[in-house]
């Protein structure tokens, strides 16, 4: 009989949920990660704004067209990304996922939907979509005959950055709530002319140089009022600064794991796509690590790789429950997942 997975995944003012129905699988997990491909393509997919709505109303309408058919339990995994309004006050799954969540619990707002839906659709997971998207990504460390490293890393660039470090088999690695892979050190450009931070708690670290904000604080040094003009040339001398900014935080990967492939998503790489060369670019001259420290993995041209933060962290939201019904087939119990 088909179990029902639902992943549902917000981002800022967005929404959006997934569903594949299918028998829990055995323990051939390349077979039925194939399965979950469609789920992004042509299965059931759906989006809803709540720019307007209550996120607990886009929420409910979200959980209504996925189970209107389904009279049995489903596993439901809850993945977000960034804060989200409710009523006066912000939260976020990151804090969500924690226990204590710091008197916060997003299951108080999801179950009630849940019941009002009827059936007995009880929550399984509540994660990040950095944790969500990490036990999808594992999937590309290679077999035994391909490479030394069974490792895979990730990084997420938007109005956030984060990262994570994936061992064979899913294994997350620094994600003991949420990730702070943003934070690390990184060394000021010489061609950044807005050298500060805009991170309130570090001086000097990814997320304060290379977010969304950072970039907008130093193309106004240049004399742009918005980043639109930047996205018609992307020979400009900020892409050159931001991509060092990534650079280096691949290379803190590559001298600590090494990662076999490195996965980037966001809406970064998204809308600036010829970052990834340029990181690559930079990672081979002789300003940023030289071919010297390039292992056989990190010299071929798909070491890094873009995947879409929304299809990946709707997989990864089912990968997680599908994973769960492997090891759990028969006991249903509660989880919470960080």
């Amino acid at each position: 009989m088909d179990q029902h997975f639902i992943t549902i995944y917000y981002e800022t003012f967005k929404v959006y949920g997934a569903r594949i129905d299918m028998v829990a699988p055995g323990n051939d997990e390349e077979s039925y990660r194939r399965q979950l491909e469609p789920v992004t393509k042509k299965g059931r997919r759906i989006e809803i704004s709540f720019k307007d709505l209550k996120f607990e109303d886009a929420l409910k309408d979200i959980l209504q067209q996925l189970t209107q058919d389904i009279t049995s339990k489903i596993i439901l995994t809850i993945v977000g990304y960034g804060p989200f309004e409710f009523g006066s006050e912000q939260m976020k799954v990151a804090d969500s996922a924690r226990e204590p969540a710091r008197g916060h619990n997003l299951r108080e707002i999801v179950e009630p939907r849940l019941l009002e839906l009827g059936g007995d659709h009880q929550i399984e997971y509540i994660t990040d979509a950095m944790a969500a998207c990490a036990g999808y990504w594992e999937g590309y460390v290679p077999s035994k005959d391909e490479s030394r490293s069974y490792t895979t890393a990730s990084i997420i660039g938007g109005a956030g950055i984060g990262g994570a470090v994936v061992q064979r088999y899913g294994r997350v690695i620094g994600l003991a709530h949420h990730s702070e892979f943003g934070h690390i050190r990184i060394h000021i450009d010489k061609d950044d002319r807005y050298p500060r931070s805009i991170c309130t708690d570090h001086g000097g670290c990814l997320q304060g140089v290379a977010s969304w904000a950072a970039l907008e604080a130093r193309a106004k040094r240049y004399g742009f009022d918005t980043l639109t003009p930047l996205f018609k040339d992307p020979e400009h001398v900020l892409w050159t600064v931001q991509a060092r900014y990534f650079s280096q935080a691949v290379q803190n990967l590559m001298f600590t794991t090494p990662p076999y492939k490195i996965v980037v998503a966001g809406s970064m790489f998204e809308l600036a796509p010829w970052l990834i060369g340029k990181i690559m670019d930079d990672l081979r001259s002789e300003d940023g690590i030289g071919s010297k420290f390039l292992y056989p993995a990190a010299q071929k041209d798909d070491f890094i790789v873009y995947k879409s933060l929304t299809d990946e962290a709707l997989l990864g939201g089912i990968h997680h429950g599908l994973g769960w019904a492997q090891s759990r087939p028969t006991a249903w119990r509660r989880e919470v997942v960080a």
